[in-house]
């Protein structure tokens, strides 16, 4: 069920077969008309604390070796609920910044 308060969507699914949960979660829902994937999360808990940070500075490798470092490096912190890098829109080369939300422990 779709929902929405303004700009704010919201998407509500009841999954009743064991199997469908499994493939949810592992890769979450497509809709390919809109070339748009949800994926699921746990909810927050009253003691969460989100943090957003900006990334500056961030070695020049390839746009997934430095996703994949950031994974790494920033797991010791909390669980990563976001996290990208910038790119320039007509060649996607990595300009050397990102940034990273987290539920910090």
């Amino acid at each position: 069920m779709a929902l929405s308060d303004g700009a704010t969507r919201y998407l509500e699914v009841y999954v009743t077969s064991a199997n469908d949960i499994n493939d949810i979660f592992r890769t979450g829902i497509n809709f390919s008309e809109g070339k748009l994937q949800v994926l699921p999360c746990k909810a927050f808990t009253d003691q969460s604390q989100v943090l957003t940070l900006k990334l500056t500075h961030l070695p020049m490798f390839t746009s997934e070796e430095v996703l994949s470092g950031l994974n790494t490096s920033l797991a010791i912190f909390g669980n990563t609920l976001d996290i990208g890098i910038t790119t320039e829109k007509t060649t996607s080369f990595f300009m050397g910044s990102g940034y990273a939300v987290l539920d910090v422990y």
